[in-house]
């Protein structure tokens, strides 16, 4: 399902020129990107796996830390203020998964975007052993 979700999107650029942060107080890099391409993988994975957690208002962005109420102006301007823009190419599409909210992430698939057929592997255990 993941393969087939999102393999048919090809590659595109991300880049991140700043800082922004959510009400909850969550200071993040905002992307910006090509042709709405994360936003397209994102509802497609939604749709390839009902049972999981969605957000109605998806905003793609990658968190740098979660901050009190009154410091987050302060580490928004300073993290800003030496911020160094960059872009990358996105080629690949990583799925994680944690067993609660304190547990690491770990890798449990990958799918290189663009590909015209599903690899030949084996997919990936689910079984986050990290022994």
């Amino acid at each position: 399902a993941v393969f087939s979700s999102v393999a048919n999107i090809e590659p595109f650029d991300i880049s991140f020129n700043g800082f922004n942060s959510f009400p909850n107080n969550y200071i993040f890099l905002e992307p910006t990107y090509e042709d709405k391409a994360l936003d397209s993988i994102y509802y497609n994975l939604a749709q390839a796996f009902p049972n999981l957690q969605t957000r109605p208002n998806f905003a793609a962005h990658l968190t740098c830390g979660q901050f009190q109420k009154n410091e987050v102006d302060s580490y928004t301007s300073q993290f800003s203020g030496t911020w160094k823009p960059f872009t990358f190419s996105c080629t690949e599409v990583h799925m994680i998964a944690r067993r609660s909210g304190t547990d690491p992430f770990h890798l449990i698939h990958s799918v290189t975007l663009g590909q015209k057929h599903a690899p030949t592997f084996p997919s990936p255990s689910t079984n986050f052993n990290t022994q």
